[in-house]
């Protein structure tokens, strides 16, 4: 068996295990998701995805983003130093969650927007992000290890353990504030984690504290933030604008629709989480054509996924939703859209990341936030939730066209190996497969026909390339 064969045996098992992993999730969050959301009802399942938002900002200001820099890190350090490396990471992490929340603590009564969330839930949320920012570091840790069966093992049990201690909790909880039983699923499993997590990395890494590491790691992770910051805006400023306009009843059928849509980004994320280390390498070794090859192949298994996934949404969610979010149907179409482009993305981010070009993924993506932010303000008041999901999806085409821009025309050290007519047929191919989606898609019969066609298609190609990417 040649280089060539073990590379795409490795990358093979990989993606099958990751993708199997997502699908785990998944199925539990299917079967999960809408006992939740039925037992709160619309606008307690709406306040938990404002929590949730809070959460995501906290984990990734008071997390400082380190976990981004392991990436570049295994081109800077040798292997036998990233254990020190990543845990070197962890005590700046630790320290500056305990800055952080010391700091918001104290301050805290002197902002009147701070002063009036609750106490209980404030701290709720900082061991909420920090055990789950832990949970991040180490599936990250796997992932770059080539470890994807400990990252399954890990993501299902927090998952399960997670749901279904919310759903017990929330069934014994007094109606009054019964999404505190939600909240408590989340912080006892991440308070576990918490502890554990820092424990295993200290163990194998022995470093706490050393210079040179916070120096490297500080210098690429503060854009990062400004970057993951940006990228909360992209996919949360919605629901928050939603909020404020429109009521928790509106968020709450729009989340969980988004929640739902969901499934393709997670499916993304682990399709993603397993290119990006065989995308270094060949990024590293300088050969185009090979990568190339892959890419081609990538991009075709996820615009035929999202395929697939439309064409099933529909009678889906019929079943994953009970009645009174039936209305997030119209919106699926344009979170699809969305969620397309910022897997394309994807491409000109990471070739970013590998050319440690930090500030420049932060500036594309918080140009993209900005246009968010205004079309959101200015769609939700003509056309309510669905002018909000639409207004993310055409941020999420600046988002694409920002970062491809900067990847080929900012950056010299490396030559970005994409050009826009490469991903121009595929573009639009979903855009022409959305108008007939429009018209087909209460059809069941025929979009179930379809998506067995389109299922067909790719496992034959799969088999034919003897690789899934």
């Amino acid at each position: 068996m040649d280089d060539s064969d073990c590379m795409k045996n490795k990358v093979n098992k990989i993606v099958i295990v990751n993708i199997l992993s997502t699908i785990l999730v998944k199925v539990v969050s299917a079967i999960t998701a809408p006992i939740i959301s039925r037992m709160l009802g619309t606008s307690y399942y709406g306040i938990i995805s404002l929590y949730t938002t809070c959460v995501t900002i906290i984990t990734i200001v008071f997390g400082l983003q380190t976990v981004g820099t392991f990436a570049i890190a295994r081109n800077e350090y040798d292997d036998k130093d990233q254990n020190n490396y990543q845990s070197a990471c962890m005590g700046l992490t630790i320290v500056s969650f305990l800055v952080m929340s010391c700091i918001v603590i104290t301050i805290k009564p002197l902002i009147h927007t701070l002063d009036s969330i609750n106490n209980i839930l404030f701290v709720c949320a900082i061991i909420h992000s920090f055990g789950s920012y832990c949970v991040t570091i180490l599936n990250t840790k796997f992932t770059y290890e080539y470890k994807a069966t400990q990252n399954m093992i890990l993501s299902f049990f927090t998952t399960i353990s997670i749901s279904v201690l919310s759903i017990i909790l929330i069934y014994i909880w007094p109606n009054e504030n019964i999404y505190y039983g939600r909240i408590l699923g989340y912080v006892i499993v991440y308070i576990i984690a918490a502890i554990g997590i820092p424990i295993y990395f200290f163990r194998i890494g022995k470093v706490f504290y050393n210079k040179n590491y916070w120096k490297f790691c500080l210098g690429l992770s503060i854009p990062i933030v400004f970057h993951n910051l940006s990228s909360v805006i992209m996919g949360h400023c919605d629901i928050l604008m939603l909020r404020a306009l429109m009521g928790y009843k509106i968020v709450g059928i729009y989340s969980l629709a988004a929640s739902f849509c969901g499934i393709l980004e997670a499916v993304q994320s682990a399709l993603n989480h397993s290119w990006i280390p065989f995308y270094f390498d060949f990024l590293k070794i300088g050969d185009h054509d090979k990568l190339k090859c892959h890419a081609n192949n990538y991009i075709i298994l996820f615009t035929g996924i999202t395929f697939g996934f439309l064409l099933l949404a529909t009678p889906v969610y019929y079943i994953y939703a009970s009645k009174e979010y039936w209305d997030g149907i119209q919106l699926i179409l344009m979170f699809v859209l969305g969620y397309y482009f910022s897997f394309l993305y994807t491409f000109p981010a990471n070739f970013e990341f590998f050319s440690k070009n930090t500030k420049v993924v932060a500036i594309s993506t918080f140009a993209s936030a900005l246009i968010n932010v205004f079309l959101n303000y200015l769609f939700i008041k003509k056309m309510g939730s669905f002018g909000a999901v639409f207004a993310t999806a055409i941020a999420n085409i600046f988002l694409f066209v920002f970062h491809h821009l900067a990847a080929s025309r900012i950056i010299k050290i490396e030559k970005y190996p994409f050009r826009l007519k490469f991903f121009l047929p595929y573009i639009i191919a979903v855009l022409l497969f959305s108008v007939l989606y429009h018209f087909i898609k209460e059809n069941i019969i025929l979009c179930v026909g379809l998506a067995v066609f389109d299922g067909g298609f790719l496992v034959l190609k799969m088999v034919k390339n003897k690789s899934i990417f």
